[in-house]
């Protein structure tokens, strides 16, 4: 682990110039809080932040409105509200009518309480300069949701991003973590940087180690714990981490950022920030509760264009592993990934553009269509762990980034079902087939789908016609039908109002049949006439060459077809007058070399298609012809051709070979 860095303040009387950078997103809860607390930051310089203030009442309302800045807390005009008014403040006003420069305090905090019984206010804002186009945004906070005292942001990009990263191209950033002290004594900052340690970072299946192991979390997730910072009474703090960049292992794709704080929940609040060093893009990264479980869902619009990409960031806050419940919705079609796993700690992101363009179905069939270019995505954890998840829209051209933050459900999806596929499948004995489990899940009111397949319990209806493994690969044992089924227990939850809590814990199963071919036996479904080739020679002397196609399809022990790819297949062709293998019998297929009509063949790197059928050419060279075509020598050399398949010696000659001079003859024909 990378040593503990330092921090510094930055410098709040730095010129940066950006474009228009702005954050979208919701309570969740849809309760108004009872006190709404923000953060300004790198106020001077022509720089203003500026508040909007709503009364969402029909009837009048007041507020008392606080600046915290400079360690003290001071009190600002009080406001009063018509019904439904907005009202908008300027802090260099505010701070004006204390008789302070923005200069002088660049970093503080907006503190408003309404006066009435029922709160009805909500505020947002935007710290911005005209002249260069910066732009950030000011969310206004309520502390008493916090549950916890640790803070968690999302897919930030630090340094100069890798080629991969969905932020390649935009320039090299510092991260910046603003924090509040709402309390009149002095607490600790402690941050921690999390990145990502391997390839794949942006995957959208279950991920493992390059040998093929699951790995832990150490094993995909890097961690930079910072030393401690001190935050004094009611301060608020701009820490640049420009400072210890160099020790992380630049370049990274991005980064995710935990703030913990000393006090008790809701004593501090925090904004992260990563500023680009040269260009005018500003990535804001809202910052979620360890303990909110709204945090856990999200519900955001995508836009694809192309200059625009929409990227989904999703982070596992807490100590477990968490399944993730995934689906796009766009014209009126629903995208599922069901194998979207985070470790500890993790962050993955799924890049909206790469799913849409590869055009590969999910479990039910279904496909993004390809000129998609506006939607919704839908997220959600399947387990009681603190997840985060953020949705950055990042427009490339302009410069600027968008990200949402909708939640959705307090709770995490309750489990309702499981669904095994496929539901009947042909298999052939010796060889493998894998089946997979699928759990469905409820989560305020849609449904999502995770891959269980390694997590459910896997047994075999007969085990002497077929057996399955823990990971649902099934084998072919003997002749017959075997259902194979999957049982999986999952929990469901209960969202009381105040808080979610686990409500039962039920168990599903379901089947799929296998059904288990032998290869028995063969049929000809195609065949061409004879073919005239070049001339050969046959024992030294001239002679003509003819060739003749066949296609074959491999019967079970029921004559019934077995369509299965991929069945090896080899063959003995044998000359009865002489008991020995024929060596000029075969072109496509593999025969023995030496050894009597007994020697088996195969297999020789041939196999099946996907409806169990294969082809074969059979050659031949003849004695010498005479222009005619009638041949110097009379008679004929028949020939009895055997096969095995999949390891299986069928039970019969398919067919009798009779080779003259100009023709192959098959049954007489």
């Amino acid at each position: 682990m990378p040593l503990a860095g330092q921090l510094t303040m930055s410098n709040p009387a730095r010129d940066m110039s950006f474009e228009t950078e702005m954050v979208d997103n919701s309570p969740g809860l849809f309760l108004l809080p009872k006190e709404l607390h923000a953060i300004w930051w790198g106020l001077g310089g022509g720089r203003d932040a500026r508040v909007m203030i709503t009364n969402t009442s029909g009837a009048s309302a007041a507020a008392d409105v606080f600046l915290d800045f400079q360690g003290q807390r001071h009190a600002s005009a009080g406001l009063t509200f018509a019904a439904n008014e907005t009202k908008v403040l300027s802090i260099n006003q505010l701070l004006g009518d204390l008789n302070v420069s923005p200069a002088a305090a660049p970093e503080g905090g907006i503190t408003i309480v309404p006066t009435g019984a029922t709160p009805t206010l909500v505020a947002q804002g935007r710290i911005i300069d005209p002249a260069t186009g910066f732009s950030t945004t000011l969310n206004f906070l309520d502390p008493s949701v916090q549950l916890v005292s640790t803070l968690h942001t999302s897919g930030l990009p630090i340094g100069t991003p890798t080629a991969d990263s969905p932020y390649a191209g935009t320039g090299s950033f510092t991260p910046h973590v603003i924090a509040r002290n709402l309390l009149g004594t002095a607490q600790t900052i402690s941050i921690t940087v999390e990145y990502p340690k391997i390839a794949g970072w942006d995957s959208t299946h279950f991920r493992k180690l390059a040998d093929g192991s699951v790995g832990t979390a150490g094993d995909f997730t890097g961690e930079m714990p910072l030393a401690p910072l001190s935050l004094g009474p009611y301060e608020t703090v701009d820490f640049s981490l420009d400072s210890v960049m160099s020790q992380l292992p630049l370049p990274l794709p991005y980064a995710s950022i935990r703030v913990q704080y000393s006090g008790p929940p809701g004593s501090a609040i925090a904004e992260v920030a990563s500023v680009e060093a040269k260009g005018d893009l500003v990535v804001d990264g809202r910052l979620e509760n360890l303990g909110d479980g709204w945090a856990g869902s999200g519900a955001n619009p995508w836009h694809l264009d192309a200059q625009t990409d929409s990227i989904l960031f999703l982070s596992n806050m807490g100590e477990q592993e968490c399944r993730i419940g995934f689906r796009m919705d766009t014209q009126g079609a629903s995208y599922y990934l069901t194998q979207v796993m985070l470790k500890p700690h993790e962050t993955r992101s799924i890049n909206l553009r790469k799913l849409r363009d590869a055009q590969k179905p999910d479990f039910k069939g279904n496909l993004i269509p390809a000129g998609a270019a506006d939607g919704s995505v839908e997220w959600i954890r399947l387990s009681n762990q603190p997840v985060m998840g953020r949705l950055l829209v990042l427009r490339h051209q302009q410069q600027s980034a968008s990200s949402y933050q909708c939640q959705t459900c307090p709770c995490a999806a309750s489990y309702t079902g499981l669904d095994v596929t496929p539901i009947e499948v042909a298999i052939v004995v010796g060889l493998d087939y894998y089946f997979h489990a699928t759990a469905s899940y409820g989560g305020c009111w849609l449904p999502f789908y995770t891959d269980v397949t390694d997590s459910a319990t896997w047994s075999s209806g007969n085990t002497s016609v077929a057996t399955v493994n823990r990971y649902g690969v099934a084998t072919g044992v003997g002749a017959g039908s075997a259902s194979m089924t999957a049982n999986y227990c999952g929990v469901t939850y209960f969202w009381s109002g105040t808080y979610c809590t686990a409500s039962g814990e039920p168990c599903y199963n379901n089947s799929g049949t296998c059904n288990v071919q032998v290869p028995t036996s063969l049929s000809i479904v195609g065949t061409d006439s004879t073919t005239a080739e070049s001339s050969c020679t046959t024992g030294g002397s001239a002679g003509c060459g003819v060739t003749r196609t066949f296609k074959y399809q491999v019967n079970d022990q029921n004559g019934q077809p077995i369509r299965v790819a991929n069945m090896a297949f080899g063959d003995v062709i044998c000359n009865t007058a002489t008991n020995q293998l024929n060596l000029q019998s075969y072109s496509t297929t593999c025969s023995g070399t030496t050894g009597s009509c007994s020697g088996t063949s195969g297999p020789c790197g041939q196999f099946t298609d996907a409806n169990g059928q294969f082809s074969e050419t059979v050659s031949v060279c003849a004695p010498a012809c005479k222009p005619s075509g009638t041949c110097i020598t009379a008679g004929q050399t028949i020939a009895n051709q055997t096969w095995k398949v999949a390891g299986h010696p069928l039970n019969s000659d398919v067919k009798s070979l009779s080779y003259q001079c100009n023709k192959i003859l098959v049954n007489g024909k």
